[in-house]
């Protein structure tokens, strides 16, 4: 293999699978105009001689990559700029037949005629077994909402391409709303102090029986903890907040549709959550124009069912304050609370926080923040933690009490009686003897 400096650019529209090389590079690897090459193990490309030939580094824009099944679209380029690549020559056959994953652009109800489309786009495409080819600036693609497909076949040690006779399988079709759905779920950082809450839940979600009422303090976690449980349960997450759900603005009605669309894509672990931050906004008690949002959230609740594979999880800092024409089995039949963590939750809280910052505090420390800490909600501490990452880290102790000094907790700030500051004794309150 030999190892070249190359330039990566975003692919355009006719230059998918290229990569652009000097005359000396052409000779020192014995590369030829047309000879397809594997870039870093990782991108697939055919060389071509740059224009100016005397230069030394190249330029790649290429749309195909590598990947394990499952890993759609995470970024088909690499970062942009000069990196330092290396170059191993592939052998191109043609290949009997493939199986291909589609990613779509919009839900297309009729399939018919697709390998067909396919043979078209990828007539002139090179690629190994789990390659991902990246389609939007194709015409022919575009035309027919085509995003990405990958490509997956039974061979290996050569690059392939098809003719006329291949025989093109469509095994499953995503949209890009279910890929960039399932990227943001992917990413959801792991939680602590809510193992009992968070058991009681995944039970819940995955039984799929009731929709969801979860409520708590605000910045205690509850946006946190859904997005962990979907990782968790490999499920799409769509948030909406219920302020922006006019009555006649279709927000809600959209929100529905999509989940709809990309509840069933995959058929193999089907369910998507659909998160209704603030439902106060939308279904209070007071003001006769929520009235309209009330009665479109019921009739939605309704008639999306969990068993159709779509669970609604609403979150309030209010409870008192939503409509109890909501909070009944069949629409918000069960519910949850999250209350202001203990010290032992806080430690568990910490520990996540100092593994996801990196913050490598000496040992106690953590402990002795939490005993410190007492009415600090889930962002509060994260809000300390933070603090204590950009703090001088020859401080110590020192330096980690002045962050925790002027980091006031929520529940204080919020004064609505959810903090316990001291531990209550009858010398404290004047002892009563008999």
């Amino acid at each position: 293999m030999e190892s070249i400096e190359i330039d990566f650019v975003k692919p355009e529209k006719s230059s998918l699978q290229k990569l652009y090389i000097g005359e000396g590079w052409m000779r020192r690897t014995g590369l030829k105009p047309g000879n397809i090459v594997l870039i870093n193990r990782s991108f697939i490309a055919r060389v071509f001689l740059h224009r100016i030939r005397e230069v030394s580094s190249g330029i790649c824009s290429t749309g195909s990559q590598i990947q394990n099944l499952g890993e759609l679209l995470p970024h088909l380029t690499p970062q942009q700029g000069l990196q330092q690549s290396t170059l191993e020559k592939l052998n191109l056959t043609t290949v009997g037949s493939i199986s291909v994953v589609l990613v779509l652009t919009k839900k297309i109800e009729d399939m018919e005629g697709y390998s067909e489309i396919l043979r078209d786009v990828l007539h002139n495409v090179c690629f190994v077994n789990n390659t991902t080819v990246l389609l939007e600036e194709n015409t022919v693609a575009k035309l027919h909402h085509i995003s990405a497909v990958q490509i997956h076949l039974d061979k290996s040690g050569f690059s392939y391409k098809i003719n006329r006779l291949t025989n093109i399988k469509i095994a499953r079709v995503y949209t890009t709303r279910y890929i960039h759905r399932m990227k943001k779920t992917k990413s959801a950082p792991l939680v602590g102090g809510v193992e009992g809450l968070y058991s009681k839940l995944y039970k819940c979600l995955r039984q799929k029986n009731q929709h969801i009422l979860l409520s708590g303090p605000s910045g205690c976690g509850k946006g946190s903890l859904v997005n962990r449980l979907a990782a968790d349960l490999e499920w799409p997450v769509i948030s909406q907040d219920c302020s922006e759900l006019g009555s006649g603005s279709g927000a809600l009605e959209q929100i529905f549709d999509e989940a709809e669309e990309i509840s069933a894509q995959d058929p193999d672990n089907p369910g998507t959550i659909l998160v209704l931050r603030n439902i106060e906004t939308a279904g209070g008690k007071k003001g006769i124009h929520l009235l309209q949002g009330i009665s479109k959230l019921s009739s939605y609740l309704d008639k999306y069912k969990p068993s159709d594979n779509i669970v609604v999880v609403v979150t309030t800092t209010k409870p008192q304050e939503v409509s109890p024409g909501l909070r009944r089995p069949g629409r918000l039949g069960v519910e949850f609370f999250m209350k202001v963590p203990t010290q032992d939750e806080r430690l568990r809280i910490l520990e996540c926080l100092e593994e996801q910052l990196k913050l490598n505090l000496e040992a106690g420390y953590l402990e002795k923040i939490a005993g410190c800490t007492r009415g600090y909600l889930a962002s509060d501490l994260a809000l300390l933690t933070r603090r204590i990452l950009w703090a001088d880290p020859g401080s110590g102790w020192t330096g980690i009490q002045k962050c925790i000094d002027i980091t006031v907790p929520s529940g204080l700030r919020l004064g609505l009686g959810w903090v316990n500051l001291e531990t209550i004794s009858w010398d404290s309150i004047g002892e009563w003897k008999m």
